[in-house]
């Protein structure tokens, strides 16, 4: 009599049970541009649009405050660490009780002098002009003052509202409404005298204002227009007021619908008028909400707009393993003030500040989105059920889709919900096919399971002692040669018989060989191009009893 023993036919699936790394893709969508706090540019032309005086405008933003008059003069940077720069005027230039004719010059540096047109003057001489100034053939209202301590320097000094004229031009577009210029320009004054300038050093002094983003654009007279120049003309003088003194009016492109509060955005302390406010009408910008559907270019960087693979957010963030991502903690404005991560090795956390600058994101005002389908194992047998856990959150419109590796249409998987953002599915696959998440904002990383042919012996078998029968899915393979191998004592295998898989649509195949007691596998190696790997069965334990 004959025993035959059939180990489990789970081991081949242990074999194959290899871990999936999970895979993330963050889809990034926000709201707004710029820091948030005080007057949104957009906002302030859609409350114009909707009737808003300046007054009005100015009122919501930095609320409390009140409007007053002031005049003065400011200084700005024009530039700096400089060898030498162009500068000229169409009339006689003077300066330190010396002249040159109009005409255009090259400054250079002698020691701590400043030379052009064959002239010398001490470092800080101011000069001026029955005509406008150029530097780098950019005109200036009032007068500049040329520094030549280490390298060259030039700061304009001018009226306050010729400054401004300067500032609206290249903070908001000439074409918006009246009110929305007059409260630009009221800003842009009450910023210029309470902010003190961000561009001073221990050279040309305290108190010097940017010309760019870090203080105010300022682009002089080349960038003035009729509308705003009749902006800053109509509110001459004009500053907002935080009692008796001028308000540090802070202002920005887009709010999202919310503007926040400076203590909470930046840390303390915070400023009475610039707190978290409703913005009703900022829907107008074209950066209202961003993100990779929208047609605008929101995050620098390749690859489809701020949308980050999980080694792209890993080499940005400078955190190596990135795994997930949430966000943590968001103030009264929405800005995401913590976002928790998650790696193999533990769970930092970032600002939404540092995120930002990272990511070059336009806002704080920030969602983070995760797409990411992990399969139970990468490698399975034919028939054999594949689950595939899939993680979606704060992404619209996604679908799980299959299709053979080798190529063909993407299909659609049908999905379990088993939580808030997690999702399982089912496939039986029967060749090499890959997995991936797909919505309009972001298509997930294509993932990998390889397939082997599913080739068991049969249950029972012939009581001769002359044959192994078994079987082999999937019926495409039928024609091939399955090998037989019986287990030495030493762990190797040695062929001993061999088989084809029958045509007849069965699959079934039988080796003819002298069978004795042992421990046999069955093999098959698919034809090239098949999408299947080699495939091995679990092993029999033949004995006689």
């Amino acid at each position: 009599m004959r025993r035959l023993t059939l180990l489990v036919a789970s081991l081949l699936a242990l074999v194959f049970a290899t871990s999936a790394a999970a895979s993330p893709i963050f889809v990034l969508t926000g709201r707004g541009w710029g820091h948030g706090i005080g007057m949104s540019q957009w906002g302030a032309q859609g409350l114009a649009l909707h009737g808003a005086t300046h007054q009005e405008i100015l009122a919501r933003y930095y609320e409390g405050t009140t409007l007053g008059t002031r005049t003065g003069t400011v200084r700005v940077l024009l530039t700096s660490g400089r060898t030498s720069f162009s500068f000229g005027s169409p009339q006689k230039i003077s300066g330190g009780g010396k002249s040159v004719p109009a005409g255009t010059y090259s400054v250079h540096r002698s020691g701590t002098n400043v030379v052009f047109g064959g002239k010398s003057w001490a470092s800080g001489t101011s000069f001026s002009s029955a005509g406008l100034l150029s530097v780098d053939g950019q005109r200036f209202r009032g007068k500049v003052r040329i520094y030549a301590s280490g390298s060259l320097s030039a700061v304009n000094v001018l009226p306050l509202d010729s400054y401004v004229q300067g500032v609206v031009a290249n903070e908001s577009p000439a074409s918006w409404r009246a009110q929305a210029l007059q409260a630009q320009a009221d800003a842009a004054r009450s910023y210029a005298l309470a902010a003190g300038g961000h561009c001073g050093n221990a050279v040309i002094g305290s108190g010097v204002l940017c010309r760019g983003t870090s203080d105010q654009v300022y682009g002089g007279v080349d960038s003035e227009t009729l509308s705003t120049n009749a902006a800053v003309a109509a509110t001459r003088g004009e500053v907002v007021m935080n009692g008796s003194s001028v308000a540090t009016t802070f202002f920005f492109s887009t709010s999202g619908g919310k503007t926040v509060n400076k203590g909470e955005e930046w840390g303390p302390p915070d400023i009475s008028y610039l707190q978290t406010e409703d913005d009703p009408y900022d829907d107008i910008s074209p950066h209202h909400r961003w993100g990779p559907n929208d047609p605008e270019d929101d995050c620098p960087g390749p690859g489809r707009d701020c949308v980050f693979t999980a080694a792209g957010m890993s080499t940005r963030l400078g955190i190596a393993g990135i795994k997930d991502m949430k966000v943590g903690l968001r103030n009264s404005g929405s800005r995401v003030e913590r976002v928790n991560i998650a790696t193999a090795s533990g769970s930092p956390t970032r600002t939404g500040a540092s995120l930002r600058t990272a990511l070059g994101l336009r806002s704080t005002w920030f969602t983070i989105g995760v797409l990411n389908v992990t399969p139970s194992k990468l490698k399975s047998v034919c028939g054999s059920r594949v689950r595939l856990n899939v993680v979606v959150r704060n992404v619209a419109g996604v679908t799980l889709q299959q299709r053979p590796a080798s190529g063909g249409a993407w299909q659609n998987l049908a999905v379990t919900s088993t939580g808030p953002d997690t999702f399982t599915a089912v496939h039986k696959p029967c060749r090499a096919t890959v997995y991936r998440l797909d919505s309009p904002s972001a298509t997930g990383a294509d993932v990998k399971v390889r397939v082997a042919p599913l080739i068991v012996f049969d249950d029972t078998q012939p009581a001769a002692g002359t044959a192994l029968k078994g079987k082999v899915r999937p019926l495409s393979l039928a024609g091939r040669t399955v090998n037989v191998e019986r287990k030495r004592a030493d762990g190797t295998w040695r062929h001993v018989g061999s088989a084809t898989v029958r045509s007849d649509g069965t699959g079934t195949w039988r080796a003819n060989f002298n069978v004795v007691e042992g421990t046999y596998r069955a093999r098959i190696t698919p034809p090239s191009g098949s999408g299947l790997i080699p495939g091995v069965s679990p092993p029999l334990t033949v004995q006689f009893g």
